[in-house]
């Protein structure tokens, strides 16, 4: 599907991106096709779960969560990507 730049209010990214190999190239792709003042929500587990799951996948899950903290940088206005004005 083909999406013009600048045309989506927003996008949701939802408990995906440990899927992505290149975090950066997808985030700075998806902020491009934002319209100005557009949003984009990505919603993570944290990268350790205290939860009843088998150990294994416990430990894989957290070997794939990506290292957001280089993405972005906090704004006043919400959260905006280094290299993106």
């Amino acid at each position: 599907m083909k999406i013009a730049p600048r045309a989506l209010d927003a996008v949701l990214i939802k408990e995906a991106v440990h899927h992505f190999t290149d975090l950066e190239k997808t985030l700075n792709g998806l902020a491009g096709l934002l319209a100005p003042g557009g949003r984009l929500l990505i919603v993570t587990l944290p990268p350790k779960i205290d939860y009843p799951l088998f150990p294994a996948a416990i430990d894989r899950f957290a070997e794939g969560q990506p290292d957001l903290s280089g993405c972005c940088r906090s704004e006043s206005e919400g959260c905006v990507f280094a290299g993106q004005a």
